[in-house]
């Protein structure tokens, strides 16, 4: 029995070793900007230490500038504006010590916050040891290293998927209609973050049609979308934003190819839909990172014959992805090729939360099974933890090309990446997490770098 006093300690220790985690993904180490291939395109770099931006910076600043009434011309483009959540937290700390060490903080903080919600919940849902499981699989869970080290929104994939995922379990529990409206709209007010409705949304839709909740799922689904509808139309009415943009066009295209089926090639379709099965295994592994998804399986496959199989609600957002997944990879073909088969991997990242939730609450039935399978559960989230840290500590020792592979098959930067391109750019720039500007460097530098603006 692991006791409270046992229990802190764990999370003491997970939490300074997440705020280590994530320091050593700043700088040059920054997983979403030193990824590209920057042979094929010019790097954008900071001033004066050079740490490696991702190409799209400016789509992600302009969100930034909007807030700060910059002229229209910087911001009406970026396909961004419609993903406020992380701005609106964010500004006035990029306001204050500046747009790249403001929205760095902002990434620490909501994924510390994060960390410590979802760990919290499951210690009094589940028990100390599920506390202790869902600390370590997340300080080493490489999905928050890849985004945390760029100022951009989605550094807060990560905790609000968690937060989500909390949430529904209290929309499936509690069944009044205060708690219905006010669980719902929080949901809402966290799809404002990223596209979340296609895998939570219509998980959510699984989830209280199987209770037949017939009422519940109207009001609930009313209230997930408004937040989303009413800043749409704010963005239309008063910024005069078209809401057809790159990301958004490239589902149009799938829905318009499904409604023009009968003008497809079927060989060219027929070729797409081969390779299906390579697609669903690649997607599912790389989505998170190989050993989270891999000990998802084996311990889903163990659950079985235990009788501890998927709950209602972890069935419904992995069958939600799976939806998602057969919707862009079933379709006849579309422009938008890199949309489609290997190269998305990242769209299904927000499963991680219930591969999380189920490992946390299998290890709720250890204290009621036999020694052996408590030893299992314990050796197997160890190896994944191991095997989760290798990736994590790749680029800070000699196993980045290790890394490098694995984060190149996540997010594929199509015609811009390799999958040595991460380690290729930690051998030009260096392993310089933030505040190191190099050798030339001196101490007022190193200080601008982490304070001005």
């Amino acid at each position: 029995m692991l006791s409270q006093r046992q229990f802190y300690l764990h999370f003491m220790l997970a939490g300074i070793v997440l705020l280590i985690m994530m320091y050593s993904s700043t700088g040059t180490l920054a997983i979403y900007g030193a990824t590209l291939d920057n042979s094929t395109l010019p790097p954008v770099l900071t001033e004066p230490c050079q740490y490696l931006l991702n190409t799209d910076w400016a789509q992600f600043y302009a969100t930034f500038s909007m807030l700060d009434g910059a002229p229209r011309n910087q911001w009406e483009t970026s396909p961004m504006l419609r993903r406020i959540f992380y701005p609106l937290l964010s500004y006035i700390p990029m306001k204050f010590i500046g747009w790249y060490r403001g929205g760095l903080l902002t990434n620490a903080m909501i994924n510390l916050m994060g960390f410590i919600t979802f760990v919290i919940f499951a210690r009094r849902k589940w028990g100390n040891f599920s506390g202790v499981s869902a600390a370590w699989l997340l300080v080493t869970y490489p999905g928050v290293a890849y985004w945390i080290g760029t100022p951009f929104l989605h550094a807060s994939i990560v905790p609000t998927s968690l937060w989500i995922v909390i949430l529904m379990s209290m929309l499936f529990e509690n069944r009044s209609i205060t708690s219905t409206v006010l669980v719902s709209l929080s949901i809402g007010l966290l799809f404002l973050a990223y596209d979340f409705f296609p895998i939570f949304g219509l998980a959510i839709t699984f989830m209280l049609s199987y209770q037949r909740r017939w009422k519940d799922l109207i009001i609930s689904l009313f209230f997930v979308i408004a937040p989303g509808l009413i800043l749409n139309y704010w963005l239309v009415e008063y910024k005069s934003i078209s809401l057809i943009n790159a990301n958004t066009q490239t589902f149009a295209y799938f829905i318009q190819a499904y409604l023009n089926f009968t003008n497809s090639n079927l060989s060219e379709w027929l070729a797409i839909i081969i390779y299906l099965p390579w697609y669903a295994l690649h997607n599912f592994l790389f989505s998170n990172f190989v050993f989270l998804p891999f000990t998802f399986l084996v311990l889903v496959i163990w659950g079985g014959f235990q009788k501890h199989k998927l709950n209602v609600l972890e069935t419904a957002i992995l069958l939600a992805a799976i939806c998602l997944f057969l919707f862009i990879n079933l379709a006849p073909p579309i422009p938008d090729w890199w949309a489609r088969g290997t190269n998305t991997a990242r769209f299904y990242q927000p499963i991680f939360a219930a591969m999380l939730f189920y490992i946390c609450r299998l290890f709720s039935t250890a204290s009621d099974e036999n020694k052996s399978s408590k030893q299992m559960l314990i050796l197997t989230i160890l190896l994944c933890v191991l095997g989760n840290s290798a990736v994590v500590l790749g680029p800070i020792t000699v196993n980045s090309q290790f890394s490098s592979s694995i984060y190149h098959e996540f997010y594929k930067h199509v015609g811009y990446s390799k999958p040595l391109s991460l380690y290729e750019n930690l051998i030009t720039y260096g392993r310089r997490p933030l505040g190191f500007c190099g050798v030339d460097s001196t101490r007022n530098r190193w200080i601008e770098t982490l304070f001005g603006t």
